[in-house]
């Protein structure tokens, strides 16, 4: 098996690494599995199978949406690596490897021989990738799911001005955390490549998600929700949907304020002259705003916002938002696929929103099936004969 792109090992041993981005920007990914399960998300509702999508497993062929989705462009391989025999199977894949992804629980890489001073030590130019939760010196015990991630990193409360703090529809601090791994792990391979020497790199999913927290300056004002200081600005509820506004600009305010409120007396209130006065009068401003749109429905307060020229759009559902030729056209959304009956029917995922004018980029193999490249990996790369990988799987160390 020869593989002339970047090899990497994602050897999460059961637990997703959420970026699918290293495998479709042209890296060879290898996902290394305990082969008593795999990874959990593939035994995650619903599951997809010859009859389409459905919330029980009723074959063994039935996949799990989310590893159909986040097992793209990936291999999978076994290996147990609290077997004392799999320490030569580690060493000999990352002699092999270009980088080496691991987002453990605090000291659990280390204690299974699998941590940053192994991989080193085996391959001096190897790019160690470390997706923690909390960063270096975490204390051992300390889990880190999304949901808790988001929790502590003030984006809960971020989602809105009033009431109860909101969880976000989508993982966004696995998902950001993935994103800051990639980039990361790029740079670093450039860097390898060009002095032959590898590094550590760890990114924490709270410090990912609390860099986008910050963007709101939150030490100087806590409206990074619904409402902010500039105004008449965000989100409306009309009397059948809801929609954002976006008109914190002079011209956009002066267009909003008097054509599409139709409102031009507001211009002449004091309080509302300048941007530093709007600021100050944002709640005022943004409750004028707020009554405007309670009086019409969706479509009549866009059409308003069109003809003044003012920026603002639709709030949609995740179901009519991923549809959209747009989001489609640009990459952003692809059909989700099974590696035995193909496109799923009304089932989207994740795509890779990235044009290239001289490469190309995307997904070209489905999720696999636990341990379907064991064969492919150890005997074709690693030059292991069929019956040594047969004795391994006997033994159950792969």
């Amino acid at each position: 098996m020869a593989l002339r792109r970047p090899l990497v090992f994602c050897v999460t041993w059961g637990v997703t690494f959420r970026s699918r981005r290293s495998a479709t920007h042209g890296a060879e990914v290898v996902k290394v599995e305990d082969p008593a399960g795999g990874d959990f998300m593939r035994n995650n509702a619903p599951f997809v199978g010859v009859e389409g999508a459905k919330l029980e497993r009723t074959s063994p062929k039935d996949l799990s949406a989310a590893h159909l989705d986040l097992g793209r462009n990936k291999y999978s391989v076994t290996l147990n690596l609290k077997h004392p025999v799999s320490a030569e199977i580690f060493a000999d894949l990352v002699r092999h490897a270009n980088v080496v992804v691991e987002n453990f629980s605090p000291l659990t890489a280390d204690r299974l021989g699998v941590g940053y001073e192994v991989a080193r030590s085996l391959n001096p130019s190897v790019v160690y990738t470390s997706v923690s939760g909390f960063g270096p010196g975490t204390p051992e015990g300390l889990k880190a799911m999304d949901i808790i991630v988001e929790a502590m990193s003030g984006v809960m409360f971020a989602g809105a001005e009033e009431g109860p703090p909101i969880k976000s529809g989508v993982p966004l601090g696995d998902l950001l955390a993935g994103t800051f791994a990639t980039i990361a792990t790029l740079a670093a391979l450039r860097q390898a490549e060009a002095t032959g020497l590898g590094q550590h790199v760890d990114v924490s999913m709270l410090g990912a998600l609390g860099s986008f927290v910050a963007h709101g300056h939150p030490g100087l004002t806590d409206s990074v929700g619904r409402r902010f200081p500039l105004a008449p600005r965000g989100l409306f509820q009309c009397r059948d949907g809801w929609i954002v506004i976006s008109s914190g600009q002079d011209k956009f305010t002066v267009a909003f304020v008097g054509e599409a409120m139709g409102r031009p007396d507001l211009l002449d209130d004091r309080r509302y002259q300048t941007p530093q006065l709007r600021a100050q009068n944002a709640h005022a401003l943004n409750e004028e705003a707020g009554a405007w749109a309670r009086s019409l429905g969706v479509a009549e307060a866009l059409d308003k916002l069109e003809r003044a020229g003012v920026p603002g759009a639709a709030v949609r559902g995740p179901r009519e938002a991923t549809a959209d030729p747009l989001v489609r056209g640009g990459g952003g959304v692809t059909s989700l696929v099974h590696p035995l009956y193909g496109p799923v029917a009304n089932v989207g995922a994740s795509g890779l929103p990235v044009q290239f004018s001289e490469a190309a980029a995307g997904f070209d193999r489905p999720a696999a099936y636990l341990g379907e490249h064991n064969a492919n990996i150890y005997c074709g790369l690693l030059g292991y004969s069929a019956e040594k990988v047969e004795a391994r799987r006997a033994d159950g160390v792969i």
